[in-house]
């Protein structure tokens, strides 16, 4: 069965896409320019006008007035009283800095200057033919691949905007994914690429027999994590750390763990990046048997009729064009679990949208 992101056909469909392109400059501007916490201010329940606004900040009040009744019509604010007046909706409260879903720094990364610069790339880089340059993305961020470029002391915003992405990222289908495995049995879990720790946190609270679990990410993100994802959860603070280090060198991954998580990190990578990340896992294992790695990523899942891969489709092509990854198949995945030695034990079809490929180091077989 095919399935399509938008119902209707015909010219109608092009129109729709376009005049949702149009809206989406009132969010993304609306997120850029803080405007949720603007609204927040105070304890009127008459609202703000965007005059007010401007007054403050000495910005621009008709255009503020213009986004803001843009965003009116997608359940952001809602216009009140003399319609000159805005408040903040149930939905538009998440765009507030300091909601902790991070949905103003998904946002912002998403749809920002970053990922907009990716989007026109991509028929450049078909054109540039098989031979990828990464000129065609490396510009965008001073001739450095996106993870390097964050990296630098200058771009702590930049930085802080992308940690609070993935954090966002992690409470997509959270309950759902971490359901979707058993991880009771498990007494040392590491959270590869783990940011703030938002999915091993849920994973500790649902599950109190796992006594130790580390967030293992990049030092320049570690450096900044904090332990609000745990606290709000309220889990001993004996019972997780932060470690920093690189998935593409063993020594610093944290040794025999009983299951090691990847999420949201692979999908980033290319085949021969994620076999050196696999070929690192395995090393880190030493000789301990029977570990468990769970990757959980988008998966394009085979056609059924009850599944929706537009999600994954479209992910795919954003990936592609800004990290030179993909969104795989679960055949995809099998090949590469093979070519590094660890064994493919079974997909868990999550779909929300992302999936669950469990595999294996040092399988032991029962006689």
């Amino acid at each position: 069965m095919a399935n399509h992101l938008l119902s209707i056909e015909g010219l109608p469909k092009f129109y729709s896409i376009i005049y949702h392109h149009f809206v989406e400059m009132s969010i993304i501007a609306f997120a850029d320019l803080g405007l949720a916490d603007l609204l927040a201010e105070g304890t009127s329940s008459s609202g703000h006008t965007a005059e007010e606004i401007a007054d403050k900040n000495n910005w621009n009040s008709d255009l503020i007035h213009r986004i803001l009744r843009s965003c009116s019509d997608v359940g952001i604010v809602e216009q009140i009283g003399d319609d000159r007046h805005f408040v903040l909706t149930k939905s538009g409260k998440l765009l507030t800095s300091d909601h902790p879903s991070k949905t103003r720094n998904f946002l912002r990364f998403s749809l920002g200057s970053w990922a907009r610069g990716v989007g026109s790339a991509v028929s450049q880089i078909v054109r540039s033919g098989p031979e990828r340059n990464n000129s065609d993305i490396y510009h965008l961020t001073d001739g450095v691949n996106l993870y390097d470029w964050l990296a630098r002391p200058e771009h702590k915003e930049e930085l802080d905007i992308f940690s609070g992405a993935m954090t966002a990222l992690s409470l997509q289908g959270l309950d759902v994914v971490v359901a979707g495995v058993d991880f009771s049995h498990f007494r040392f879990i590491v959270d590869c690429g783990g940011c703030g720790g938002t999915f091993l946190a849920h994973i500790l609270k649902n599950n109190p027999n796992v006594e130790q679990g580390i967030v293992f990410d990049m030092p320049h993100t570690i450096k900044q994590a904090t332990n609000h994802e745990f606290e709000i959860r309220k889990i001993e603070s004996s019972r997780y750390k932060f470690v920093a280090g690189d998935l593409l060198d063993p020594t610093t991954i944290p040794p025999k763990a009983d299951a090691y998580i990847i999420k949201d990190v692979l999908e980033s990578f290319d085949d021969e990046k994620t076999i050196s990340v696999f070929l690192s896992v395995r090393q880190a294992c030493e000789d301990k048997a029977n570990v468990a790695v769970f990757i959980v990523e988008a998966v394009i899942l085979p056609d059924d009729g009850t599944r929706i891969n537009w999600c994954a489709n479209g992910l795919d092509v954003f990936l592609s064009a800004g990290f030179n990854g993909k969104v795989r198949t679960v055949d995809e995945y099998k090949r590469l679990l093979n070519a590094s030695g660890l064994e493919f034990v079974k997909v868990h079809p999550i779909n929300a949208p992302a999936s669950i490929i469990e595999a294996c180091v040092n399988p032991t077989r029962q006689t």
